[in-house]
């Protein structure tokens, strides 16, 4: 009778470990989907941050030649109503004379 329960011992002690090994294969499964859901989402999140920092980089040209050309038209605009008033320029390259 030995004989049997240490047979019948080893038939259930294989079959756990049968239940237990594809218990981790479909944990390794589930691990594999998933990490191949993660790695398609950060090419996407990536790629979209890529787009992202392209305009922001864009807008910041757009901004910086905005800007630029305010401070012209302002300085025009500045020099103009100086000379309407007899007043010398404020730019040091061609000071613009004052009649006396």
């Amino acid at each position: 009778m030995a004989l049997r329960e240490k047979v019948g011992e080893l038939s259930r002690t294989k079959a756990q470990q049968e239940e237990e090994l594809n218990a981790q294969i479909r944990v390794g499964e589930q691990l594999r989907r998933d990490l191949e859901a993660l790695t398609k989402t950060y090419g996407e999140v990536k790629t979209r941050a890529d787009e992202v920092t392209e305009q922001l980089a864009a807008r910041d040209r757009q901004l910086e030649r905005a800007q630029e050309r305010r401070r012209r038209v302002v300085g025009q605009f500045l020099e103009h109503r100086l000379r309407g008033r007899g007043i010398v320029a404020l730019r040091a390259e061609k000071p613009i004379p004052v009649e006396s």
